[in-house]
């Protein structure tokens, strides 16, 4: 309109804004749990640092459960009789938000969990600084 031009924000390629947003927060918290587990230095939180991780894994096994499940919904539908196709439809599609609601419910618990413990860890003395004070 008034001869200014506006540039698309950059992003990666294939990626929009929206899918790069969950891949930040999960690095940024497993960055958080390296540091954690880089000062206490036990195997107990090295492997508390990959919640994170196992987080948007399960998250992107939901999504990936619910495209089968809607691909199987309507592969089903097309191969029923007409009578039985809205209760073919309905079940696949009710199966498909299950594994929705369980991936989210899973790693939204997780990524809950991780920054809890690392917000224990990185406020708590190390057990070799423990027992030395005491």
């Amino acid at each position: 309109m008034n001869g200014v031009e506006v540039e698309a924000m950059p992003s990666l390629p294939g990626m929009c804004g929206a899918e790069i947003i969950p891949l930040l927060i999960t690095l940024g918290l497993f960055l958080w749990g390296r540091s954690v587990a880089d000062k206490h230095g036990t195997r107990g939180w090295r492997l508390a640092s990959w919640m994170p991780i196992v987080a948007i894994v399960v998250h992107h096994l939901g999504i990936a459960g619910t495209v089968v499940g809607l691909v199987m919904s309507f592969g089903a539908v097309a191969s029923v009789p007409a009578a039985e196709r809205a209760s073919a439809l309905s079940d696949g599609i009710a199966t498909a938000m299950w594994s929705t609601a369980i991936g989210l419910g899973l790693s939204l618990t997780l990524y809950l969990a991780s920054v809890i413990t690392f917000s224990i860890g990185s406020f708590r003395a190390p057990l070799a600084d423990r027992a030395v004070t005491e």
